[in-house]
């Protein structure tokens, strides 16, 4: 049913941020073989380099995109365990609802995570 569709769209939306998460965790390990653990040495080159930059965009993707869905899995189902009854099926509208949703969460996810990266942002706000 509706319920259904909507908590698979967004679990979906988890998978996906912790799939980025765990990417992100085999990148940083990379890094650190190839630093050879001299991460103090190389710290501001490392800290100034676009991989960094690019792993950071990858790692806050991944963590607000995974906690949006499930901010988002848990405010749909409080809703809809107050509309219980006969269920109608799917129609377009719900679906529209839901693809828009899922759009949201992966935007503002996105926006959080590529904003900062952002020269004139980042000099006025970050």
């Amino acid at each position: 049913g509706k319920i259904k569709l909507t908590v698979t769209i967004l679990i979906s939306l988890v998978a996906f941020g912790d799939f980025l998460l765990g990417l992100y965790m085999i990148l940083i390990s990379i890094e650190n073989v190839i630093i050879n653990n001299n991460f103090c040495e190389k710290e501001n080159e490392w800290l100034t380099s676009s991989r960094c930059e690019f792993y950071g965009v990858i790692s806050t993707f991944g963590s607000q995109l995974s906690v949006g869905a499930i901010t988002a899995v848990s405010l749909y189902r409080a809703v809809a365990m107050r509309q219980i009854g006969p269920s109608r099926g799917v129609n377009r509208f719900f679906l529209l609802q839901v693809v828009m949703l899922a759009s949201f969460v992966t935007l503002v996810s996105f926006l959080i995570a590529v904003l900062p990266t952002n020269p004139f942002l980042r000099d006025e706000y970050f």
